[in-house]
């Protein structure tokens, strides 16, 4: 846990979106994130995230394609709660980090906060056991570190909420049923979410020009890494060929081929 304020509080807020499940979307809720940077759904988790879509200006796409159509500079993922009770830790681990690695591979100049599932009110709540929650976090947790990257990074939010003494939800910080939190574990969350990424490289990161031969390397490597996991088999790849005239410009060219038109103009 960190101590004190950070100074880069509104660089970070302005660049933040949060992706995830019902726990994620009070930062929605309670007005810390504006709407178009939320993109959340109530259940949604890794063992059954093929099956929901999320809004985006552009269209409703699944969590990767959702992710690549905003072009977040900072995306803060948390999800898990759904899991615990449909999943195994490892299981559970190594498609997260599948799904930040694709997400990678789509922009490579985005910076990921995995967020760790956040500690129950147990005296409320019988939904699962805090020791549980623990163990997913900390296979979660391994698989992060163990990639060494500096745009993939583990948050540790149970321990944020998380009472000293007890290890679980500090009292009287849940929303009512002893899961979902109140507006002060959010206030608390950012806090240290900022603190925590003063402390990384992603500022200079987010700082740093984007060069396309940079971006076009990164994303090879993270392909490598992706195929290295061996979640993913494919048997080809699409090609396109596109021609735009000099006058048109602020197209957004996706890396899987579909063009977004919002933003365009022509002098």
């Amino acid at each position: 846990i960190q101590s004190g304020a950070s100074s880069n509080e509104a660089f970070y807020l302005d660049r933040l979106y949060v992706i995830g499940d019902s726990i994620c979307h009070g930062f929605n809720v309670y007005g810390f994130v504006p709407h178009e940077h939320c993109l959340t759904q109530s259940s949604v988790s890794m063992w059954n995230l093929d099956y929901f879509t999320f809004d985006t200006p552009s269209g409703t796409y699944g969590m990767v394609d959702a992710v690549a159509a905003v072009r977040p500079e900072l995306l803060y993922m948390s999800l898990g709660m759904n899991d615990v009770k449909m999943n195994d830790p490892e299981s559970f681990a190594s498609k997260y980090v599948s799904v930040a690695l694709d997400i990678i591979s789509r922009d490579p100049d985005i910076n990921i906060v995995i967020a760790g599932i956040t500690p129950i009110d147990t005296t409320i709540t019988s939904f699962t056991a805090n020791e549980t929650i623990r163990s997913y976090n900390a296979a979660l947790e391994s698989k992060i570190k163990s990639m060494n990257s500096t745009r993939i990074l583990y948050f540790d939010a149970y321990s944020v909420l998380a009472d000293p003494t007890t290890l679980a939800l500090k009292e009287g910080t849940t929303s009512g049923d002893g899961i979902h939190l109140s507006t002060s574990c959010y206030t608390e969350l950012l806090a240290q979410l900022y603190s925590f990424l003063d402390t990384t490289p992603v500022m200079n990161q987010i700082k740093a020009s984007t060069d396309p031969e940079e971006r076009a390397q990164l994303s090879a490597k993270a392909e490598k890494i992706l195929m290295a996991t061996g979640s993913v088999n494919p048997l080809y790849y699409y090609t396109t060929a596109q021609m735009l005239k000099p006058i048109v410009h602020d197209v957004i060219r996706l890396a899987t081929g579909d063009v977004i038109w919002t933003y365009a103009d022509i002098d």
